[in-house]
């Protein structure tokens, strides 16, 4: 039961015109990168993907599993269609795991096109760090997506408030001291390798350095994106199995 509901969710989800709008996004994120890395005036190639990794792939992260997540219960909730699909014979816990992994499949593929195009328009290929940096991509998409599902079954019109965390608060946040350690973005850009230092660096990279100067190691960074993307979906699959959800009349 499981694999129907993840293999037709995520049909749902990677529409081809879905797929299109996102493809042609990272293309244009790549080629920004292409020409910011061309006036960034001689940057090493390592520290400008480190800066282009941390605020341009890892914001995108976040944007799309603010964007996907809502729509494995909250979506169907306001458009008042969730009652179809929890009178099947599928339990509630299923339902929305199968549902969950596939905004973290979607996530993931929206992950590997901007990671793809960022680094060929920084680098001009594949190599170096992409692997591991993607690696890091993937695990916070799937620790984004778990904690926006969590939103989505606690307030109403949970897209707003995934977007207003995924660029509210994980741009303030990591900044912030004492609290760093409180943002999925945080962890993730300490993950990063330590590029070398360079001179001059622009207000950008400066507040890379920042973000990865939090005293927080590479195993507890680890640690944290991944129970945060397995714990919180068993907190949610547990929520959505013992309350009730019903069409919203205040959607309109």
């Amino acid at each position: 039961m499981l694999g129907v509901v993840y293999t037709s969710t995520l049909k749902d989800f990677l529409r081809p015109g879905r797929l299109v709008v996102w493809g042609l996004v990272s293309v244009v994120v790549g080629l920004l990168c292409r020409v910011w890395t061309g006036m960034s005036g001689g940057m090493p190639a390592d520290v400008a993907y480190g800066v282009a990794t941390s605020n341009v792939v890892f914001r995108l992260v976040a944007l799309a599993a603010a964007i996907f997540a809502p729509m494995v219960v909250s979506q169907e909730v306001e458009q008042k269609t969730i009652i179809y699909w929890l009178t099947r014979a599928v339990p509630r816990p299923v339902t929305l795991v199968g549902r969950s992994l596939a905004a973290v499949t979607a996530s993931g593929v929206v992950t590997v096109m901007v990671s793809v195009c960022v680094a060929f328009g920084v680098r001009g290929g594949l190599g170096g760090t992409f692997l591991p940096d993607l690696a890091i991509a993937l695990v916070g998409a799937a620790a984004y997506c778990s904690l926006f599902v969590m939103f989505s079954l606690l307030v109403n019109r949970a897209l707003v408030w995934c977007l207003l965390f995924a660029f509210g608060w994980e741009t303030f946040v990591p900044n912030m001291p004492g609290m760093a350690a409180l943002s999925f973005h945080t962890h993730m850009s300490r993950l990063l390798p330590d590029p070398k230092e360079a001179p001059d660096l622009d207000p950008i990279a400066q507040a890379v350095q920042t973000v990865t100067a939090v005293d927080v190691k590479p195993a507890v960074a680890w640690a944290v994106l991944a129970v945060s993307a397995v714990g919180l979906l068993a907190l949610a699959s547990w929520w959505f199995s013992v309350k009730e959800f019903a069409p919203r009349e205040d959607t309109e």
